[in-house]
């Protein structure tokens, strides 16, 4: 059997860029920037993420909050129509069974 020609093998588009460990913690070419995030398509790039600041946390615990209230309005509300249904369905049963006794004596 005779192998397909092979093609050579491609060179990558772009080069990885090396920082040396003196320079990475330097201010770089994005400025001064509090997240900075770089996804790319080739695997084994990394992702940097800043700590979030005291007003970014703050931020953060008001959404959640705000959150939680509307999820908790939504279930009362939801709670609160059911209750008058219930009195509504124990009414007619009520009412039924008075009815129905009524009938059974007259």
């Amino acid at each position: 059997m005779v192998d397909p020609p092979r093609s050579p093998p491609q060179k990558p588009p772009v080069e990885p860029e090396i920082l040396p460990p003196d320079r990475a913690r330097t201010r770089s070419a994005r400025g001064d920037a509090r997240l900075w995030l770089s996804v790319g398509s080739r695997p084994g790039e990394r992702i940097y993420i800043a700590r979030p600041g005291p007003v970014t946390i703050f931020l953060a615990a008001v959404l959640l909050g705000a959150l939680a209230v509307a999820v908790l309005i939504l279930l009362l509300g939801v709670f609160l129509i059911w209750i008058p249904i219930a009195v509504l369905v124990v009414a007619v049963l009520v009412l039924s069974a008075l009815v129905r006794g009524s009938i059974r004596r007259g």
